[in-house]
């Protein structure tokens, strides 16, 4: 019976140890599925269950033990995981060698995966005596051929082209190769793997000849092994289509790329770093051709599909992160483009702890894109660490070594460092020819490079060799076609231009732009750019028809760039492309100037380019906004909402900055400002980010359905209406020697009258800044910045010209600006009644109506012409658009409680309307800088209010406490909308932009010029603003730039004897000192209810918002069947003024949020004068007439008002004209009554600011 027992016993615990033996083996297939399958997160959980269970069966030393250990170490290797799977490889090996006495396959298997492990982290010391000792072992262990040999042949060739050791590389790849062939006859995978891996390192040599057939061999052997889809198929479709892509042949590549991610897919349901690296491989293929609408949603869905693979760092994410940025950067999008290069160093860093290929490949991509951007300073440090840190990893020799060389160089270039930029140049030149014997792509850079630095250096002699040599390389290297070839043919072309070589210039290239066409099948900046390049060679050999067609076709081509990349760019972007562009389009329009002003076909032509470029941004934001406010796209508002919740956000956080409190160390303050620009920079990044997605969601942002040329306008335009399309271009001197073409900006004007598109003229203004500086003048004329004295007024006597003329209208200033910017046009206008003016640049700026007809100004132009204005000439299409919605009832705002919830002051500030010469002005400005005061009451409004709502009958009534900038987001397209508060843009400070033009100046002469120019602003506030300015280039590590400024500030204070002022961070400051940034559109805002208790620092109830409404947020609202809106405020008309885009603030505003007709000041307008103005507009547009006849009219009602009608007009109250006048002692009753027909409001001031934009 005990024997039994016993025996029972026995077979019990041997099946329980069979049984767990076989949970362990399925564990390990569990494990090894997953793996395959990319799910390695699961994966290391049943590791970690399997090797537990091995230990559990096996104590101590076990071949099962040490598999769990090998399978565990390659899971983390697998997520770069490197110090957890190190010592894991590192017990596998002790015990295998513990186990197995001498040599032993499972030993040799433990040396390979922990070579393949240093190799990983660039441990190449460590990792090629583990590979030889393996190998030897294999040897000794499987006399003559084994695939364990032959394995290890491979992976030492790997270490060795990893290091760049090609020569000791190759013929180790190709015994492999030779071994496997004879081992396994006919196809086997190892074969396949062998071909693939000769075939890259051939690849990387250059020597795409010999790479091709042998990717060629490896995918069709391939497929005959594996029937359908199979991963080892995929991965021979990339490499193949690497092949082409590398030669330029993409027709080729594209589809392998594509086959691959879609095998990909099929095979790995799911995230798998297989279907990342296609991605990444078509992406990078996109944005080669330039297709970067195409490639960033690639590149993007690769680095999140490794974030969501890697929990953590890995090398796969920094991989995605730097491409991503590189495409960023490729684009000029430089504010994304840096926290993605930043990521990316930081992850490699914490990755690989010291050197590693990584990360000096990451600190490289982070200086090239701050040289991108010319931030030299901070890009050559990392440049150095780079090189440093590849001459301690790669020996002697490497091609990344050769990279950092190459790039250091071309930094020093830029910075015109010619004397340190050659020796650099020369050794990468030397040490790519020494790693790449006879032709290799790198070798044909670095000539052409060295080339570029001679020929910047003017040493043509010396370039040209190597231009040639680059050029002859190239072709060979590559058979047919490549960007590379089309590079070289271009350069040497423009060499010979250059020096005069027409005759061998043409030729080259004709072949570049030819070779670039077939290319890039698509639109693409190469083409332009040859195109443009071939322009100005025919320009020189005296073709000047051809050239224009040229510069023609490459200006159309870069349009249609610029709307396609608005498609999946923010507003800031599309900024940027257009400024990237701007000087082929200054060239075009020099040409046309130069060549063909009085050729009726070219002219045509050109102000089609102008239509179809002026503005483009802002009708871009027009055509996405009113998509989607459509039906359309409802399922968008939520993400439209969040956009503006966003911009909310960051509104509040940018005005919301830390200060300095007296008892806080400086460190700590400094802490809380770095928090503080990173919440900036975070929330600006988020609000980015919504804006492309939005763009990407709504296809007419690229403006594709819509004929934007001077036929449609003209068809468009009213009878007895012409077109004024004024432009502002630097002009491009063709004839000029090299350095001196750029030269000042013109003005140039485009006439279009209607139903007559062929009959355009073009005519010259004359320079830029003599007119911009006439403007200044007259606007300071125009708003009556310097009024008369009030003795003067209160004193004349009867009869004298200062009694009868108190406010007299100095007509020699607005005459002379007339004589530039109209005169030139009369003839050809004198014909027509009715004019449309699309001004530009500073044009913008002043109400052409105002300006005299001749030098007497006793008639000015609105007496001959009935002026109204758009941003451009193609705005006029806009004015047939149809929604599919109605529009809601009117809303009327005034006189807001600026206090609310308090309620409202009943005092004023003491320094109400008083000017710079201490007097006073004749009436309350409506709107004024915002002082320490805050905003005033302004009861006179209500009555007005209350008036029109009356007379229009309107219900909608919002005053006092109900005036809540928070309508708008409750309203939607009220069909009449008036708002009479104060209004206010923050406008770019004097000293800051007299300080940015100092460091623009190309010579210390050119800056002298300006400080004498500017002589009003040169005091100690200009000395600390440059300081200022200084430390900031010093934080931002130009160095360079500080140095100057500081220079030149010190030769200020010595020649006009002043001393900086006290630095203001040492005196107490609010949060309205730190400038709003850079966005217009966020500095130019309405004032509601609330809006001095918001500036006071103090909340706010939630249904006030934020007690200001900002161009930023009247642009998001739908006014698309809106008629009519009316803003009672002053400068409402005014903002950052960018020639070619108009102007940014209010004004842009209410354009891309539909409003049809907007009515709107130019400087800051009297109250009560302005409620008798807008009171008699209404009348006129109630009776029917036109907004811009009916604001004519009201105007001229204003300007023609006498004494004795002002006095039977009766006016009371708040809204007394003549009352404000006698208690602001600006005018007696003796005076009145003896001058009844005096026109007491004739001067401009008083009404001329008003203007009309949109429908008349």
């Amino acid at each position: 019976m005990d024997f039994f027992n016993q025996l029972a016993k026995g077979l019990s615990q041997g099946w329980n140890t069979f049984s767990q033996e076989m949970e362990w083996l399925a564990l390990n297939q569990q494990v090894n599925q997953l793996y395959h399958q990319g799910n390695f997160n699961e994966a290391i959980v049943i590791a970690k269950q399997a090797l537990t269970l091995a230990k559990s069966l096996h104590p101590g030393d076990h071949p099962d033990v040490a598999t769990s250990l090998n399978n565990l170490g390659e899971l983390y290797n697998s997520q770069g995981r490197y110090t957890e799977a190190e010592p894991l490889y590192k017990q596998a090996l002790e015990m295998t060698k513990r186990l197995f006495t001498g040599d032993h396959p499972n030993v040799a298997t433990s040396l390979n995966n922990l070579a393949a492990l240093y190799n990983s982290q660039a441990r190449y010391a460590e990792a090629e005596p583990l590979c030889l000792h393996a190998l030897t072992m294999r040897k000794r262990l499987f006399n003559g051929d084994h695939p364990d040999v032959a394995q290890s042949l491979n992976n030492l060739a790997y270490l060795y082209h990893s290091q760049a050791r090609d020569s000791e590389a190759e013929p180790l790849y190709k015994q492999a190769l030779q071994m496997r062939k004879r081992l396994f006859n006919g196809d086997h995978p190892d074969v396949a793997q062998s071909l693939n891996n000769l075939a890259t390192l051939y690849k990387s040599q250059g020597r795409y000849s010999e790479a091709e057939p042998l990717h060629k061999q490896a995918l069709e052997m391939r497929k005959r092994l594996f029937t359908g889809d199979h991963p080892n198929v995929a991965t021979s479709l990339n490499n193949l289509a690497e092949i082409y892509h590398s030669q330029g042949h993409y027709s080729k590549a594209e589809p392998l790329y594509k086959q691959a991610l879609e095998m990909t897919k099929r095979l790995f349901n799911g995230d798998h770093p297989y279907v990342a690296t296609s991605l990444n491989n078509l992406a990078y293929l996109y944005k080669s051709q330039g297709r970067y609408a195409e490639a960033e949603p690639l590149y993007k869905q690769a680095l999140e599909m490794t974030k969501r693979l890697f929990n953590g760092d890995h090398p796969d994410v920094a991989i995605s992160l730097n491409n991503l940025a590189y495409l960023y950067k490729s684009q000029a999008r430089y504010a994304e483009a840096e926290p993605l290069c930043i990521q990316a160093l930081e992850m490699t860093k914490r990755l690989f702890q010291g050197d590693h290929a990584d990360v000096a490949l990451s600190l490289n991509n982070l200086a090239a894109l701050y040289d991108s951007q010319g931030r030299y300073t901070e890009a050559e440090p990392l440049y150095k660490q780079a090189l440093e840190m590849r001459k301690r990893l790669f020996k002697g020799q490497h091609s990344y070594l050769a990279d950092s060389l190459n790039n250091l160089a071309f930094l020093y270039k830029s910075q015109g460092r010619y004397s340190e930029a050659e020796p650099l140049y020369k050794q990468a030149l030397q040490m790519r020819k020494r790693l790449f014997n006879g032709d290799h792509p790198d070798v044909a850079i670095s000539l052409n490079n060295l080339a570029e630095l001679y020929y910047s250096q003017g040493r043509y002699a010396e370039a040209e060799p190597l231009y040639k040599q680059a050029l002859e390389m190239t072709k060979r290297l590559f058979n047919g076609d490549h960007p590379y070839v089309g590079t070289s043919l271009n350069n040497l072309a423009e060499l010979y231009r250059t020096q005069g070589r027409y005759a061998d210039a043409e030729p080259l290239h004709k072949q570049a732009l030819e070779m670039r066409k077939r290319l890039f099948s698509s639109d693409h900046p190469d083409v332009a750019g040859s195109l443009n390049n071939l322009a100005l060679l025919l320009i020189a050999t005296n073709q000047p028809q051809e050239a224009f067609d040229k510069m023609q076709e490459a200006i159309e081509m870069e349009t249609r760039l610029i709307r396609r990349n608005f498609a999946f760019s923010s507003e800031q972007e599309r900024l940027q492309s257009i400024k990237n562009n701007r000087p082929s389009f200054d060239a075009f329009l020099s040409l046309v100037s130069q060549y063909f002003s009085d050729s009726p076909e070219q002219v045509q032509k050109a102000l089609d380019v102008v239509l179809n470029r002026k503005s483009l941004t802002a009708a871009a934001l027009a055509a996405f906004n009113f998509a989607i406010h459509s039906q359309r796209y409802a399922h968008l508002k939520p993400l439209f909402n969040d956009l503006q919740s966003k911009q909310q956000q960051l509104y509040h956080r940018r005005y919301n900055p830390p200060l300095p409190e007296p008892e806080q160390p400086i460190e700590l303050y400094r802490i809380r400002l770095r928090n503080y620009q990173k919440d900036i920079a975070e929330l600006e990044q988020q609000c980015q980010q919504l804006e492309k997605q939005l763009s990407a969601e709504v296809p007419e942002i690229r403006l594709d359905h819509q004929t934007l040329d001077r036929r449609a306008v003209a068809l468009e335009l009213p009878p007895n209406t012409v077109l004024v399309e004024y432009v502002r271009f630097d002009r491009y001197n063709f004839t000029a020697p090299k350095g001196e073409k750029w030269q000042s900006a013109e003005y140039w004007a485009f006439i279009l009258p209607a139903q007559k598109p062929d009959a355009v003229q073009m005519i010259p203004l004359g320079p830029a800044q003599p007119i911009d500086n006439l403007i200044e003048k007259v606007r300071k004329v125009l708003s009556l910045e310097n009024p008369p004295s009030t003795m003067a007024r209160g004193g004349a006597k009867k009869g004298s010209q200062t009694q009868l003329n108190p406010y007299e209208y100095h007509p020699q200033e607005p005459n002379a600006l007339r004589e530039k910017i109209f005169s030139p046009l009369v003839y050809i206008l004198q014909n027509y009644q009715n004019i449309l003016i699309a001004p530009d640049s500073e044009l913008s700026l002043i109400p052409f109506g105002v300006l005299p007809v001749d030098e007497t100004g006793q008639q000015l132009l609105r007496d001959k012409y009935q002026i109204s204005y758009l941003s451009s000439g193609r705005d006029v299409l806009r004015w047939k658009l149809e929604t599919d919605r109605k529009a809601s009832e009117s809303l009327i705002i005034a006189n807001p409680n600026f206090d609310y919830p308090n309620p409202p002051s009943l005092t004023k500030s003491p320094t109400e309307g008083l000017t710079k010469s201490g007097v006073y002005h004749s009436t309350k400005p409506v709107l004024k800088s915002l002082s320490a005061e805050g905003f005033d009451p302004l009861p006179e409004t209500e009555p007005l209010a209350q008036t029109i709502a009356k007379k229009l009958n309107i219900p909608n009534l919002y005053l006092g406490d109900k005036a809540l900038e928070t309508l708008f987001s409750q309203t939607s397209c009220p069909r009449f909308l008036l708002i009479a508060t104060h209004g206010d843009y923050e406008a770019e400070d004097p000293y800051f932009k007299l300080t940015y033009q100092l460091l623009n100046c190309p010579s210390e002469e050119e800056a002298n010029n300006q400080i004498s120019q500017n002589r009003d602003l040169v005091n100690p506030q200009l000395l600390l603003v440059m300081e200022t300015q200084a430390e900031t280039f010093v934080k931002q590590g130009k160095q360079d730039h500080a140095q100057w400024l500081r220079n030149f500030a010190e030769k200020v204070s010595e020649e006009y004897k002043i001393s900086r002022a006290p630095n203001p961070i040492e005196n107490p400051f609010n949060r309205f000192a730190v400038a709003p940034g850079n966005n217009a559109m966020i500095r130019g805002y309405l004032a509601f209810a609330g809006a001095n208790t918001w500036r006071k620092g103090q909340s706010l109830p939630l249904e006030a918002g934020k007690g200001r409404l900002l161009a930023q947020d009247i642009a998001g609202i739908d006014l698309w069947e809106n008629e009519l809106t009316i803003l009672i405020a002053c400068q409402t008309g005014l903002g950052d003024v960018q020639s070619g885009e108009g102007v940014f603030g209010l004004r842009r505003a209410f354009a891309v949020a539909g409003c049809k007709a907007l009515i709107m000041s130019l400087w800051s307008v009297p109250t009560r004068v302005s409620l008798l103005l807008m009171d008699e507009f209404l009348n006129h547009v109630q009776q029917g007439l036109g907004k811009r006849e009916s604001l004519v009219k009201a105007q001229n009602y204003i300007r023609n008002l006498t004494i004795h009608k002002l006095q039977e007009l009766n006016l009371t109250g708040d809204r007394d004209i003549l009352g404000e006048f006698k208690d602001k002692r600006m005018l007696s009753q003796e005076f009145m009554d003896n001058n009844p027909d005096y026109k007491l409001l004739s001067h401009p001031y008083f009404w001329g600011a008003w203007i009309s934009q949109g429908e008349l």
